[in-house]
Parts: C-alpha cells; sequence; structure tokens
C-alpha cells in the first residue's frame, strides 16, 4: 500500500506539472486569439493590429511548451532529478535537495564477494 500511494502521487505530480505547464504556455494565447477574432468581427482595425502584434507574440509562448514537456516529464523522474542535482548542483544543496522521502528508506548498493565474481544487489 505504501509504494502504491507514492506511485500515485507521483502519478498526480507529474499530471499536473504537464497541466500546468500546459495552461500556462496556452491559455494567453488562446485569450489572444479570442480577442484577435473579436476585433476583427467588430472590425476595429485599430485594435486589430495590436491584437495581431500579441497574439504573434504569445505564440512563442506557446511553442514552448513543446520544450518544456519532456523537461517536466524527466525531472519528474526520480533518477533523472536525482543525477541531475548530484551533478549539477554545489555540495551544500545537494544534501538538502536529494533528501529521502518520508518513509521510504534511502537507496543502497550492497556488493557480495561470491567464489571470486562480484554480484551487486
Amino acid at each position: 500500500m505504501v509504494g502504491e500511494k507514492a506511485k500515485l502521487r507521483k502519478a498526480v505530480f507529474a499530471v499536473l506539472s504537464v497541466a500546468i505547464v500546459f495552461s500556462i504556455c496556452f491559455l494567453p494565447c488562446t485569450i489572444a486569439r479570442a480577442v484577435l477574432l473579436i476585433t476583427r468581427v467588430k472590425e476595429w482595425a485599430p485594435m486589430e493590429v495590436v491584437a495581431v502584434q500579441v497574439y504573434d507574440a504569445l505564440m512563442v509562448l506557446s511553442y514552448a511548451d513543446c520544450l518544456l514537456d519532456p523537461l517536466v516529464y524527466c525531472f519528474c523522474h526520480s533518477g533523472f532529478k536525482n543525477a541531475y542535482i548530484s551533478t549539477f548542483f554545489p555540495s551544500f544543496l545537494k544534501k538538502r535537495l536529494l533528501k529521502p522521502v518520508s518513509g521510504t528508506p534511502p537507496a543502497t548498493t550492497t556488493t557480495t564477494i561470491i567464489s571470486g565474481a562480484k554480484r551487486i544487489s
């Protein structure tokens, strides 16, 4: 049960992270597109020029979603996150960021030598 709850929590975190990134990247562009359509229907030429510029500028943000989604997927995976933190962060931050989650023992590797051959478990 404890392992299933941890997996469920990670899955919910991953889905929420992707949904938040998606909303931040696409919602402004969608609103700008709606404003642009309204200005065209109402035939407000001066406002249409501004709406087109805002919409075009926000399209960059919507394209950024394609860049950010793989990063979100990677950082939701604990193995990637641990490798990234241990490689690129200073040692005083590593200890803080790589704390084991409460209720789960820290990962350890044991080596046993059996008749000249090593077995890693």
